[in-house]
């Protein structure tokens, strides 16, 4: 139970997911036979795969009042590391799957993810019902060449089934690297600045050859806020201001956001603050 089940579309985006036996709403167990359920895909083909480091949400669940009572507590050294003296905690992990059978992990910066835990502590109101820490949420994945694409149709439901074996954190999670191939090392992107900022930054990349760029902004739950450019841009440097606004054109609050760069050949992600 608890195990992340997304679907992604053909550019690789997450387009929906699911808990097994959970209801992604509530966090209230609805089955008890590790089924899933995603709704809302439109017609089309997607790529399925598991995040099994989800099944962390039960255990976190019945955790958080005996968490309240300590300040400073490392809760992802609580799982994953020493923990506390005096207890311990069975979490059984599986190793994660594209469907039908292509091992996939997720990449993670736990650093970062520890930063976000002690900076704004764990989600509030219906955020929480679905996580109650920040677990990084995959909302973009390169598809495997193995991967199988399911066809969804609006008449008819789709079965998808994983059999996942047992294994640990390490099977489940890579810390975050920088591919050193030829084609990536022609493509670079700066951290951007100001950082903190309020109320624009600036986002720069510089290219080795001509090549369609594309820069979407996240919030940190992984939703889609802005598209601030999908076009081809000739080698050298490129810089673009980013407002702080969304799509509506509406101002963002205050928090972390993710920027996704890619480009036909690599991906570089960088994290952007906006404090009021």
């Amino acid at each position: 139970s608890g195990v992340f089940v997304g679907a992604y579309d053909q550019s690789g985006h997450l387009a929906g997911y699911s808990l097994t036996d959970l209801d992604v709403f509530s966090g209230k167990r609805v089955t008890t036979d590790g089924t899933f359920e995603i709704r809302g895909l439109q017609e089309g083909a997607y790529y399925v795969r598991t995040v099994a480091l989800f099944m962390a949400i039960n255990l976190l669940t019945e955790l958080t009042s005996f968490v309240d009572s300590f300040e400073n507590l490392d809760i992802m050294s609580l799982l994953f590391g020493g923990g506390l003296t005096g207890l311990s905690f069975d979490l059984t992990m599986y190793k994660d799957m594209w469907y039908p059978e292509v091992p996939a992990t997720i990449t993670i910066s736990l650093d970062e993810l520890l930063f976000q835990a002690s900076a704004y502590g764990r989600p509030h109101e219906t955020d929480n019902a679905i996580t109650p820490i920040f677990l990084p949420l995959p909302f973009y994945e390169a598809i495997p060449k193995n991967a199988q694409p399911i066809l969804v149709s609006n008449n008819a439901a789709t079965d998808v089934k994983f059999v996942l074996a047992e294994g640990d954190v390490s099977d489940l999670v890579t810390g975050v690297h920088e591919s050193k191939t030829t084609e990536s090392l022609n493509f670079v992107l700066n951290q951007n600045y100001p950082n903190p900022f309020n109320p624009a930054t600036t986002l720069s990349f510089s290219l080795g050859r001509a090549e369609n760029v594309r820069i979407t902004l996240y919030d940190i739950l992984g939703k889609q806020i802005r598209m601030l450019t999908d076009q081809i841009y000739l080698p050298g440097n490129h810089s673009l201001i980013w407002d702080g606004k969304n799509n509506r054109g509406e101002l963002c609050s205050a928090g972390v956001y993710i920027a996704s760069v890619s480009t036909g050949t690599a991906r570089r992600t960088i994290r952007l603050l906006l404090m009021k």
